[in-house]
């Protein structure tokens, strides 16, 4: 197969398309994280918490008074207190916006992975077929597990 016209946006549609493949429960109202995985366990509450906080008082929390007697909340790992990406929780339920997150993030790894795989040389082919397969497989993969999710 030749490489198309526009190769680069083919791929970023390619990319798109898979990974909107492969997240279709959340656009039936399902949270794509199993009940086991470190995003719930270890990021919902946080991320819940840093949302009503937000709405509440239009800035940061500083200080998290429901761990122990309180705990730093910016100095705390939360790993996206500052990611702008956390916007969509503004206009979005939490659950909602971690869904959106774990998509546009994963299209995003998708393409620049392709645009890796191109700098060296990969034919078009073979570096949109190791996007997907890369998108399927392992963490990615096995993310989406929405019949088990505690949200939905």
């Amino acid at each position: 197969m030749d490489t198309p016209r526009r190769p680069h946006l083919t791929a970023l549609l390619c990319t798109s398309l898979f990974v909107l493949l492969l997240c279709a429960p959340m656009f039936a109202g399902k949270f794509l994280i199993g009940p086991e995985s470190d995003s719930f366990v270890g990021g919902y509450a946080f991320r819940a918490f840093w949302t009503d906080y937000v709405r509440a008082h239009w800035a940061v929390p500083q200080w998290d008074p429901y761990i122990f007697s309180g705990l730093p909340f910016v100095a705390a790992t939360h790993g996206d207190t500052y990611h702008p990406i956390v916007l969509l929780r503004l206009v979005l339920p939490t659950d909602m916006a971690m869904n959106a997150s774990f998509l546009i993030h994963l299209i995003l790894a998708g393409f620049f992975m392709y645009l890796f795989l191109r700098g060296f040389g990969l034919p078009w082919v073979a570096a949109v077929a190791c996007i997907c397969f890369c998108a399927a497989s392992g963490c990615p993969g096995s993310r989406p597990l929405p019949e088990a999710s505690p949200i939905s």
